[in-house]
């Protein structure tokens, strides 16, 4: 299952083989050009020039890897809801929040809170920490 559908107003330059490499990518950046240009149809010549034009193009913006974040010590999962009286506050409080390291996101959101955090701690007492 690919991690983004395409939008009906995907950029116009790409055609159905861009996508398909895109999708077949974001299932696993590590498939081998081989694999990848038997499931559209090209050589993995061919699909490597696509992606590195993909690439070029800024639609391909970089590659991942997965972590276990249990496996590193990081139990908890959390999504924070934030209010912010004042959009003045904002700014200094986004800054604050991007120094430190439990905080993966920091989302603008509508509806009850200005912000939405995810973070992950180690446990219940360091989320406490930093909701504090």
């Amino acid at each position: 299952m690919h991690l983004m559908r395409f939008g009906t107003h995907a950029d116009p330059e790409l055609d159905d083989t861009d996508l398909q490499i895109l999708g077949l990518l974001q299932d696993d950046c590590r498939t081998p050009l081989a694999r990848i240009g038997e499931a559209v149809g090209l050589s993995a010549p061919a699909v490597l020039e696509r992606i590195k034009k993909l690439e070029a193009a800024g639609v391909i913006l970089g590659y991942r890897a997965l972590l276990d974040a249990r496996r590193l010590g990081l139990d908890i999962t959390a999504f924070i809801g934030v209010i912010i009286s004042h959009p003045d506050r904002i700014a200094d409080f986004e800054r604050k929040v991007a120094a430190l390291d439990d905080v993966l996101e920091c989302h603008h959101v509508t509806g009850g809170y200005t912000l939405l955090l995810k973070a992950k701690t180690a446990n219940t007492s360091s989320l406490e920490r930093l909701i504090s």
